[in-house]
């Protein structure tokens, strides 16, 4: 099979193109990943804010899996994980009786 020069160059930079933006694609974190790191950090501050000996050890496992996939997640800093966890608790301060029961039940099930 012979191939010419100008298609071995238009190949060429077909890939060459292609490189960055694969990188870039892949240095964003995933909608799954996220979600995971999102649903712990909730789940954390959750747990804790319920009490008890087995929610505070759930809470502490469930804050070690999201500091784990934080720099994942884009927050590199300890600094960067704090605001994010504090949104979090704002945010569980503002659902009402019907949420909290949801997420209680996914909390405890998921712990």
């Amino acid at each position: 099979m012979k191939f010419s020069i100008p298609t071995i160059t238009w190949v060429a930079s077909a890939v060459l193109l292609g490189l960055p933006a694969l990188a870039w694609g892949d240095s964003r974190p995933d909608a799954k990943l996220m979600q995971d790191y999102n649903d712990s950090q909730f789940c954390a501050a959750l747990l804790q804010q319920l009490g008890g000996a087995d929610n505070e050890r759930k809470a502490a496992l469930a804050l070690a899996h999201a500091k784990n996939l934080a720099p994942a997640a884009g927050d590199t800093t300890a600094e960067a994980f704090n605001a994010a966890y504090h949104d979090t608790t704002l945010i569980l301060g503002m659902a009402d009786e019907k949420e909290m029961k949801q997420f209680t039940q996914f909390c405890l099930s998921r712990w």
